[in-house]
C-alpha cells in the first residue's frame, strides 16, 4: 500500500544518508501518521541508535536538501503537525485524466483557486482527491 511504500522510501533514504536506524525509523514513521502504528522496529528493547552505512562523508556532512523543507519533518523542522496523505482515490477511477490535468493546471497556475462543479454524483470529490493525491505524491507543495 502507499503508506508502506512511502515509509520504505523515506526510511532507506535516511539510512543511506548516514542517519541511525532509530532516527530513520522515527522520521519515516512520522510521514505516515495515520497508519504509524503498523510499523514496528524489531527487536524491541534493543539499542537501534547505530548507523548502518558508515559514510566517509564525516560528521559535518548535511544532505543536499533539508528534509524539513522538502517533506516537513526532520531535525530542523519547525512544523507542529504532520500533513497526512490525502484520502485515497477509488480503485475504479478511470476516464477523468483530462479533468484532473485541468484542475491541477488551474491550481498551479496564477489563480491558486479552483472550483469543481457539476451535478450530484458525477465525481467532483473523486477528481479533487485525485488531484490532491497527485500533488502530494510529487511534493508539489512544501506543506503537503
Amino acid at each position: 500500500d502507499r503508506s508502506a511504500q512511502q515509509f520504505s522510501r523515506i526510511f532507506y533514504q535516511h539510512l543511506v544518508a548516514g542517519y541511525t536506524v532509530q532516527d530513520s525509523f522515527d522520521i519515516a514513521k512520522g510521514t505516515v501518521v495515520e497508519e504509524s502504528t503498523k510499523f514496528v522496529l524489531l527487536p524491541e528493547g534493543k539499542d537501534h541508535h547505530v548507523p548502518i552505512f558508515n559514510n566517509s562523508i564525516g560528521k559535518d556532512w548535511k544532505p543536499t536538501f533539508d528534509p524539513a523543507l522538502v517533506y516537513g519533518y526532520g531535525p530542523s523542522s519547525k512544523r507542529l503537525w504532520k500533513t497526512p496523505a490525502p484520502p485515497a482515490v477509488p480503485s475504479v477511477f478511470v476516464g477523468r485524466n483530462i479533468e484532473v490535468y485541468q484542475t491541477l493546471g488551474a491550481i498551479l497556475g496564477n489563480s491558486h483557486i479552483c472550483i469543481i462543479w457539476g451535478e450530484e454524483g458525477v465525481g467532483k470529490s473523486t477528481v479533487a482527491r485525485a488531484v490532491a493525491t497527485y500533488a502530494y505524491e510529487r511534493k508539489f507543495f512544501r506543506d503537503g
